[in-house]
């Protein structure tokens, strides 16, 4: 092997070291998350119950990151799964309390606190994710046995401005928050591979498409135009 091939090959090895999503899979293909799951994890006994199971994101500031609950069904038992920037975190205590015809899910670790607020049918009322004194924007939704829920963690960028763009997507809806230069919410729609994108609010946001476990797309928001990608973790 000549001089110059070996130089760009060590290249090549240091820039999917930095960029392990950017390297693709074993072939040089399209991104595969390998941890994620194809068909639902749910079981059906908890389909319309607080019990079971919940994916998510968070966003706010400079963070990014997942968050994955599991509830079981005799509610004995409460895992979760949270990583932020990169870094896990891991639950030391775990409690439940009743609140009307609402469950709270409290988990507690190092430096952060989960609260998970579910009404009687499973519906996810309200989710509260502190870090390290921060509150973060948290989108959450539970998988069923029919309904799989997909974690997205991505980027947006337009003109001067950049942020993080995060969202979930279950049975053809989706939601989720950007944040960095410019920050909000947005819900929409994914069929067939294509992603259509809307502000709480009403009006448009954006467009987009689907590919495996990455997606792409533009948007235009207040005069600012710009594209936003991600890559599945859940």
């Amino acid at each position: 092997m000549s001089s110059t091939m070996r130089i760009l090959l060590s290249v090549l090895v240091f820039a999917c070291m930095l960029v392990p999503a950017g390297c693709g899979g074993d072939d040089g293909g399209a991104y595969v998350c390998e941890t994620c799951s194809d068909t639902p994890e749910a079981l059906p006994a908890d389909d319309h119950r607080p019990t079971g199971i919940y994916k998510g994101v968070v966003t706010g500031g400079d963070n990014t990151g997942t968050v994955r609950v599991d509830i079981s069904s005799d509610e004995t038992t409460g895992k979760l799964q949270l990583v932020v920037d990169g870094k896990p975190r891991t639950a030391t205590s775990f409690s439940i309390d009743q609140q009307g015809d609402s469950t709270v899910y409290t988990f507690t670790g190092d430096g952060f606190t989960v609260v998970l607020v579910v009404a009687a049918d499973g519906t996810v009322g309200s989710v509260t994710v502190t870090v390290d004194g921060t509150t973060l924007d948290a989108t959450l939704a539970k998988e069923t046995s029919e309904s799989l829920v997909q974690a997205f963690e991505g980027t947006w960028s337009g003109q001067d401005f950049s942020g993080t763009w995060n969202f979930v997507a279950a049975g053809g809806a989706l939601s989720g928050t950007f944040d960095g230069s410019d920050s909000g919410a947005f819900v929409g729609t994914a069929s067939e591979g294509r992603i259509e994108l809307t502000l709480p609010e009403g009006g448009p946001l954006g467009v987009g498409s689907q590919s495996g476990d990455s997606v792409q797309g533009t948007f235009e928001k207040s005069g600012v135009s710009g594209t936003w990608m991600g890559l599945r973790r859940l």
